[in-house]
């Protein structure tokens, strides 16, 4: 068990936008492609527990800049 519980694509989609951002603007700050982003929230794509603390910092920022 890391630090940070697992997060499902729709619960990352609901951050997103309560963060105001887009599917690119993340992608940009995560340095992965909208595909990707896209796939995490959609569950295509695992999001694995390495990219957790990417993702709620960026969506923090995003909160913030919104």
């Amino acid at each position: 068990a890391g630090a940070h519980p697992a997060m499902t694509g729709a619960e990352l989609r609901e951050a997103r936008k309560a963060a105001g951002v887009t599917q690119a603007w993340l992608a940009r700050q995560l340095e992965v492609s909208v595909g990707t982003v896209s796939a995490w929230e959609t569950g295509r794509r695992k999001i694995r527990n390495g990219w957790l603390a990417g993702l709620r910092a960026a969506l923090t920022v995003g909160r913030r800049k919104a």
